[in-house]
């Protein structure tokens, strides 16, 4: 069964290693992930399903990564300390395998031990018990609703299952948000941004999945494909959309957003 649903980013600078004197400036985004981790902890979830867009991305395919144990560090950032594990399910990964091969959609699994920052700093932030496993989910550059398929396949592997399961969508909003911005600014930036957060707070998935591909493209978002495949699986469930921020400090776009089931 499904019992949670929520929305990340995935900055490695929320590490208070890696950040420093830059993690003052994420505050709202690190307290909305405090706020979402205690409502992971509240659904005492036995899987937590990651939505990302992994540099193990294929174009034509999904991925799962895939292996006995996961590690997870941020050694990349120079961060030699913060060291993370999980397992994973091992049961649901082989029923969502063969469900998109019924289905025609193309999903591999990738033997991977060690997981990105994508997954990485979720895991890290809201993960607050062993017992809990989780599945990484990767995306692809496949279009919009053959995510949104794919999501909606899922749900019926979680609806049909015992176990207590969450997902999340890992991504960033515009990369171009702000004067600021590593990439440059662009108005389309900041529209993007609000857009998505009008879409989903009224709960208008039509509206995801048909935005306007000139305006995703400009505003170099890493979130669209995440939320496609995440409103296939809260598909025909009531839900309220709860803001816990909303913020570009540094020029990219971060939300953390609960999916409050009803």
């Amino acid at each position: 069964m499904i019992n949670f649903a929520g929305i990340v980013p995935h900055p490695p600078l929320l590490i208070p290693t890696i950040g420093k004197d830059n993690i003052k400036q994420l505050e709202e985004t690190r307290k909305g992930m405090e706020d979402l981790a205690g409502k992971i902890e509240d659904a005492n979830l036995d899987i937590l399903l990651i939505i990302s867009g992994s540099h193990k991305m294929h174009s034509d395919a999904f991925s799962i990564l895939l292996a006995p144990k996961y590690t997870i560090n941020f050694k990349e950032f120079g961060d030699f300390e913060t060291k993370n594990e999980a397992l994973p399910d091992l049961e649901i990964i082989e029923k969502i395998r063969h469900s998109a091969i019924d289905k025609n959609i193309p999903l591999t699994l990738i033997n991977e031990e060690s997981i990105d920052y994508t997954f990485g700093v979720p895991i890290h932030f809201l993960i607050k018990y062993e017992k809990t496993k989780i599945i990484p989910i990767v995306t692809s550059h496949l279009d919009i609703k053959s995510h949104y398929e794919l999501g909606r396949i899922i749900k019926t592997v979680i609806i049909n299952s015992n176990k207590r399961i969450g997902v999340v969508a890992s991504g960033s909003l515009s990369h171009k948000s702000t004067s600021n911005s590593p990439s440059g600014f662009s108005p389309k930036g900041p529209e993007f941004n609000e857009k998505i957060k009008e879409l989903l707070e009224t709960k208008n998935t039509a509206g995801i999945l048909t935005l306007d591909a000139k305006l995703i493209k400009d505003a170099n978002e890493s979130i669209i494909n995440q939320l496609a495949l995440l409103m296939g699986i809260v598909e025909k469930i009531n839900y309220k959309t709860q803001i816990f921020s909303f913020e570009a400090p540094l020029g990219i776009g971060y939300m953390v957003a609960n999916l409050k089931l009803l």
